[in-house]
């Protein structure tokens, strides 16, 4: 028990504010309209936001239930005893004559709220530098919603350095201020972080979509203090879904079309000719895929972003949904053909075995009037030690005209034969456009 604690249990006047509490009882609950300050004397308490337990008061002396006191506010949090013990009670309408009988309460409050608040500065000062090392960019907001922090990524992302985001609404950084008033409201209603995506006006690179996820601020008494948001850009994402959705907006029609008409040769035409469609059907999808992945990979070959490429690639495979590809595999290679990167639907870890190997013995020639390079190879992995064969087609990539890299397609010879009847001869003969 610490002095100021001894001083006011030796003091006559005391009993009109002392109350015990037993374990298990309730001193105020989340949502009371009651302001009255508690000092804990002995015992222990803790501090309940819902169900989930955020803080605990042992130190004899502690102010509790301050913020509601000082605020004026309802109870932002349940205070629940977990042992026996004894506590004063000041109702907020006595706390003057309250301070006048016991004046070692006068900076004893104020002392405790300002240790609180050097704990909170030093953490967020190590939050801060924390940031700056993470890829995503962090905005932290007051209650109010201005910006008050961000790190280094943030600058990048947003095209803002501090004078143009420092004390600036946050809502003001997205086209759609409206979006992002309502996402922060639903927030503060419910405990759980909440992500939208949002498009934004960058300085140098025009209208950009980034991913937003805003969670909320809370001090050790579960109060709401401020928002802290993570954003990453997620523009090429949203690219590659709305080129698919152009795809499938003529695609699905023509293969209805297709479906139909295959139908009818199916009684009327012989068999080499359905088969004949069906493998023309497989050529349009193949060239299909290399013109998105052309698009889509100028750039990050061009500049070996890895991260970016990876990220693409995914987005890629993930757009076939359920429908397997024709590929086993896509390596990428630069124009040198050295494998730099190996993608696939499924995790195949003899394919990452192959990257940082050279197709340079290989001279990539392309077949009749067709647009890529056809060829076997037989890749030497822990699987087969003797060679696994593999057909493959080589597309270029370029960029400004200067071939900057190859996309090399596995292809996936068994689903091929079972589906299209075709075999290494008659892919040769497909016309790739």
């Amino acid at each position: 028990m610490d002095s100021t604690s001894e001083i006011l249990l030796k003091h006559p006047g005391l009993e009109k504010y002392l109350v015990n509490f037993n374990n298990g009882d309730i001193l105020c609950a989340e949502g009371d309209e009651s302001k009255d300050l508690y000092l804990l004397l002995d015992g222990k308490l803790e501090v309940l936001k819902g169900q989930k337990k955020v803080a605990e008061v042992a130190e004899s002396g502690l102010p509790v239930g301050e913020i509601s006191f000082l605020l004026e506010a309802r109870r932002t949090a349940t205070v629940r005893a977990v042992s026996d013990g004894r506590a004063i009670c000041v109702p907020k309408d006595q706390i003057e004559r309250f301070l006048q009988e016991f004046p070692a309460l006068a900076w004893k409050i104020p002392r405790v709220l300002a240790a609180r608040l050097d704990e909170e500065t030093q953490a967020f000062q190590g939050l801060s530098e924390l940031c700056d090392q993470l890829p995503e960019a962090v905005i932290v907001t007051g209650l109010e919603g201005r910006i008050i922090a961000w790190n280094k990524p943030a600058e990048k992302l947003f095209g803002a350095n501090w004078e143009q985001l420092h004390n600036r609404p946050a809502e003001d950084i997205y086209q759609q201020a409206e979006a992002y008033r309502d996402l922060l409201k639903n927030l503060q209603a419910t405990p759980d972080g909440r992500e939208q995506t949002f498009r934004i006006t960058h300085p140098g690179r025009g209208t950009r979509y980034v991913s937003t996820t805003l969670k909320a601020i809370y001090d050790r008494h579960a109060t709401i203090t401020g928002f802290l948001s993570l954003s990453r850009d997620v523009t090429e994402t949203i690219n590659l879904r709305r080129n698919y959705r152009r795809i499938s907006t003529w695609l699905l029609p023509s293969l209805a079309a297709l479906v139909l008409l295959a139908a009818v040769l199916f009684f009327f035409y012989p068999r080499s000719q359905i088969l004949g469609i069906k493998q023309q059907a497989l050529t349009d999808q193949m060239a299909k895929d290399y013109l998105v992945l052309k698009s889509l990979l100028a750039d990050p070959v061009s500049a070996r972003d890895k991260t970016k490429i990876a990220q693409l690639m995914n987005d890629f495979f993930r757009m076939h949904g359920k429908s397997p590809a024709p590929y086993r595999g896509i390596l990428l290679l630069t124009k040198d053909k050295k494998v730099f990167g190996c993608y696939s639907q499924k995790t195949d870890t003899a394919m990452k075995s192959i990257v940082g190997r050279t197709y340079e013995g290989i001279t990539f020639r392309k077949n009749g009037g067709s647009a890529p390079s056809i060829f076997t190879v037989y890749h030497v992995t822990p699987e087969h030690p003797m060679g696994n064969k593999s057909v493959e087609l080589a597309f270029e990539l370029r960029k400004g005209g200067e071939l900057t890299g190859w996309v090399v397609f596995q292809m996936d010879m068994e689903r091929l034969q079972q589906e299209f009847e075709m075999n290494e001869e008659t892919l040769r003969l497909l016309q790739i456009e």
